[in-house]
Order: structure tokens, then C-alpha cells, then sequence
């Protein structure tokens, strides 16, 4: 899945990437950051993007923002998948930027279960992919900058031949970016700094009302989410506590004191 790509831009790629970097370092919020980056990315072929946080000292993906389509994140979330995703296996144990797809056989994952993830993206219409991580020294947090395409594969080819160093560059622009506004607090519902280190206050506020009998469809009416949010609150929260089933989770949740 590493991602070897020329650097050297195009006197218009170079253009591109100052506008993005003011851009970038002019974002007050996560959200606004997120929203730049949504617009940059798109007029430089992304189908869509996504930038995810990890706590650098465990590793843990502790969430991300996307435009993915809402019918993707409830398959990933429903099948579990971040359990076997490349791109998180990618983020949480290399430095430099990864690839799958581009119509190149080459380019698949490093454990044959995650084929699975591929397939069902390239089905959702997400074939192709650039994931840059962004990994500053002495931080508590790192981020992961996300590129999707859709196009076919001798066009995916020469596209991202052409336009590899820019997204690369860019992505980590706004990965540093995302670093310092996540750990500087800014106001954003997303991405508050954790106050604890084991679980994010809205996953343990999903995590009481569970305790307290609601369905998932319950939860997110009282605390205005989607459901397909709640599926994710709950897959977090096992993936940092280690635990298989609902019932596991709520039983190491109580034992570690978070209910």
C-alpha cells in the first residue's frame, strides 16, 4: 500500500497549493478547516475526502470527519470494518502516504482480509485511494488526510501520475492544520479535545443511555444524531476498550468506571 509519487508540481499545481495553504492557516475551526479542504480536494478530482484524528500514544483512531456516502458509513460501521481497513492499519503503523486501486493489481492491501474493504468501496464508488498520515513530533494527536476517486482505471492511472505530489502535499497541509486546531480546542461539536484518555464524552454519554435499555434509533433521537453516528460512537468506544460485543462493552465500561 505505500505510495512512492514525484513531488514536483506544476506551475499551476504550485499556485493551487499556495491558495490552499492560506486557506488552510486561516481556518478558525476544525470545521471550517474540513470544509476548505472538502472544496480544494473536489476541484482537483476527489468524489470525496475524509480526515481522521489518532491519539498518537495508543494509536487509537478516535474519529473522523467525511462527505462519504451515508449508505458507506453504515455498511463500514455495521460490518465493522475499521477493524480490518488498510487505510487505518496504514495510518496507525507507517509514516509516508499509502494508495489503493488506481487500476493498478499491484496496489492491495497488506493482509488478504482486507480485500474485503476494497471491494466493498470500489462498490460504493470508492475505488481508488491516497491516504496521507500526518505524524508531527512531541503531539498528543496525529491525522490522516483521506483522498477518494472514482474514476476508471487507465484514467485513475494517469490521474494520480499527474496529480500524486500535489495531494500529498496538501494533504498534509491540512493534516498539520487539523493537529492544531484539535489539540488548541477550538469550538467545533466534533472534535473536542479528550478529557479523558480512554473514552470521547460522546461516547461515553452513548454508552449510559445503552445502559439504560435505549436502542440505537432511541439514542440519536436524544442526542440529535443519525444513527449511522451512534453505530460509530459504539464501534469506537469498542475498538479502545477491547471488547467484542455490546455486552462486553458495557461490562468493561462499568468495571473501568465510565457509567
Amino acid at each position: 500500500m505505500d505510495f512512492d509519487t514525484d513531488l514536483t508540481l506544476s506551475s499551476g499545481q504550485f499556485r493551487s497549493l499556495m491558495e490552499f495553504s492560506e486557506i488552510v492557516m486561516q481556518a478558525p475551526t476544525y470545521a471550517d478547516l474540513f470544509a476548505g479542504g472538502q472544496r480544494f480536494f473536489e476541484s482537483i478530482g476527489a468524489t470525496a475526502i475524509s480526515c481522521g484524528m489518532f491519539e498518537q500514544r495508543s494509536n487509537f483512531l478516535i474519529g473522523a470527519s467525511s462527505n462519504l456516502d451515508e449508505s458507506w458509513l453504515e455498511q463500514y460501521v455495521a460490518q465493522d470494518l475499521v477493524e480490518i481497513d488498510p487505510v487505518v492499519t496504514h495510518c496507525e503503523h507507517k509514516e509516508g502516504p499509502g494508495a489503493l486501486g488506481w487500476g493498478d493489481p499491484s496496489r492491495v492491501p497488506d493482509r488478504p482480509e482486507s480485500m474485503k474493504v476494497l471491494q466493498c468501496a470500489a462498490e460504493a464508488g470508492y475505488p481508488n485511494v491516497v491516504v496521507v498520515p500526518v505524524k508531527p513530533k512531541d503531539q498528543a494527536y496525529t491525522s490522516a488526510v483521506v483522498f477518494f476517486n472514482d474514476m476508471a482505471d487507465g484514467q485513475a492511472q494517469q490521474f494520480v501520475r499527474e496529480n500524486g505530489g500535489l495531494i500529498v502535499l496538501s494533504g498534509n497541509l491540512m493534516g498539520l492544520r487539523a493537529v492544531q486546531l484539535f489539540r488548541q480546542g477550538e469550538e467545533d461539536e466534533s472534535w473536542q479535545p479528550l478529557k479523558r484518555s480512554v473514552l470521547s464524552p460522546r461516547e461515553t454519554e452513548v454508552l449510559k443511555w445503552l445502559a439504560k435499555g435505549l436502542r440505537t434509533d432511541q439514542i440519536a433521537f436524544q442526542m440529535n444524531l443519525k444513527p449511522v453516528t451512534i453505530h460509530m460512537h459504539l464501534t469506537s468506544a469498542r475498538r479502545k476498550l477491547g471488547a467484542r460485543t455490546r455486552e462486553q462493552l458495557m461490562a468493561m465500561a462499568a468495571i473501568c468506571g465510565l457509567l
